[in-house]
């Protein structure tokens, strides 16, 4: 049984935070409008301020997002496509995850592709087994199971929640429930927001989707910059396809992985 580079992992932590491992340099700014009707004491979920529409504690709100899904179980995919440099030429990277998680991280499985690169993960409470695909072949791990922290995407979250200037721009009802879309323009200065080698950026924008209970239900992220003297963007995703147990069975491969 062969072992991945350390370099190969990376990549799927890389994912699983989304990180672009810098800070952006621009000139933040942040608005938003008044108060929406809809808001209330009621509807306004952890870490909302019901008076003002801002998003005063982010970690209260990460704090139910994570609490909410591990209670459920559910499925999250995770989409970025940046432009990096790559060999000192600007590159157009895109990398998708796909989170599988049952109630408490009893069982889970992950999916990550990147360019070149497909990682497979199973994991319990007790174990976790890592395949990495190449086209050097296939190689295994195995190691410590995930923390259900990571597999709710609240490192991702963090990362641009920090930023400051989050509002509540909208109230909707649908689908039987309550959903807030909270926006910012406030360039986030947290490592890995945005790509090491970004500057000068011109745009910014991101928004969240939030249910009563605390649920960032859709996040987005956007920016232009310029990147070696050549323009760039990135622009981030996560969704929360699932809150069922999408009961992940143990792979084929998980046998040879652990022997």
């Amino acid at each position: 049984m062969q072992r991945p580079a350390t370099a190969a992992l990376c990549l799927l932590v890389v994912l699983a935070g989304c990180s672009f491992g810098g800070t952006p340099t621009g000139t933040p700014t942040a608005t938003g409008p008044s108060v929406p009707e809809g808001l209330t004491a009621e509807t306004a979920p952890p870490g909302v301020s019901a008076e003002t529409g801002e998003l005063t504690n982010p970690e209260a709100l990460l704090a139910a997002h994570q609490r909410a899904l591990n209670a459920t179980g559910f499925i999250i995919e995770v989409r970025s496509n940046a432009t990096l440099l790559r060999n000192g030429q600007p590159r157009q990277v895109r990398r998708q995850q796909v989170v599988r998680a049952s109630p408490g991280a009893a069982r889970y499985n992950t999916t990550v592709v990147n360019p070149g690169s497909r990682f497979d993960v199973w994991g319990n409470r007790s174990v976790q087994a890592v395949r990495v695909q190449t086209g050097d072949g296939v190689r295994y791990q195995t190691g410590e199971p995930r923390s259900v922290r990571r597999l709710s995407g609240r490192p991702l979250l963090a990362t641009y929640l920090s930023s400051g200037g989050w509002r509540v721009t909208a109230v909707e009802e649908r689908d039987g429930g309550t959903f807030l879309t909270l926006r910012s323009s406030t360039v986030p200065t947290a490592d890995g927001a945005l790509p090491s080698d970004a500057e000068n950026v011109s745009s910014y924008a991101a928004v969240i989707v939030v249910d009563t209970e605390g649920r960032v239900r859709y996040f987005e992220a956007t920016a232009d910059y310029t990147i070696d003297g050549n323009e760039g963007s990135v622009r981030v995703r996560q969704q929360v396809r699932s809150l069922s147990d999408p009961e992940p069975a143990r792979p084929g491969w998980f046998a040879e992985a652990v022997a």
